[in-house]
């Protein structure tokens, strides 16, 4: 979609395109030894398990087979929130987004201010003819230094209606620094 501002002056009319969000192309492979790496614009990005720590939870939409999933992601060493969330289905990219919801709960467990606006939102659709139950959804976070780690998943069915992941390997949150400063 391009968007463009009309532009009254003297002589007429003038067209100026606004400027819009990069779009960026992802893809999601499975490495060797385990774990992921996430390619964004051909640049990698490997999976170092809670180094941007998370979690992941859906809950129902208003219509059947519209759910909403949404948790919080921050990299908890610099004290502010995920750069980037980044959702794949079957392996598929499906969703990228900036968290922008107030995770009021985590800065305050974490005492972290900076990582008050860590939570995020998005839809999920599940195609005609299929359950979610059948779908793997994957959410990773990316940092802005880099660093990218996949959140935790709810074991409950309650919780977490795809094909549960399994839970990945590592620690769910990596040690960190604060130095209360």
């Amino acid at each position: 979609i391009r968007t463009w501002f009309v532009l009254a002056d003297g002589s007429g009319l003038k067209f100026l395109e606004a400027p819009g969000e990069k779009t960026y192309q992802y893809n999601l492979s499975r490495l060797e030894g385990g774990g992921w790496s996430v390619e964004i614009d051909g640049q990698p990005y490997f999976e170092d398990r809670g180094e941007v720590p998370g979690w992941v939870t859906v809950s129902p939409g208003l219509a059947p087979g519209n759910y909403q999933v949404g948790g919080w992601a921050a990299d908890l060493a610099a004290e502010e929130p995920a750069d980037r969330i980044i959702a794949f289905i079957d392996g598929e990219y499906y969703y990228s987004m900036k968290p922008n919801r107030d995770s009021r709960k985590t800065a305050e467990q974490f005492n972290m201010p900076g990582i008050l606006h860590s939570g995020f939102r998005f839809p999920v659709t599940v195609p005609a003819g299929q359950q979610a139950r059948d779908m793997v959804v994957r959410v990773f976070a990316l940092s802005k230094a880099g660093e990218l780690s996949e959140l935790n998943y709810p074991r409950n069915r309650e919780q977490w209606v795809f094909r549960q992941n399994p839970r990945p390997p590592g620690p769910a949150i990596k040690p960190f620094r604060n130095t209360g400063e």
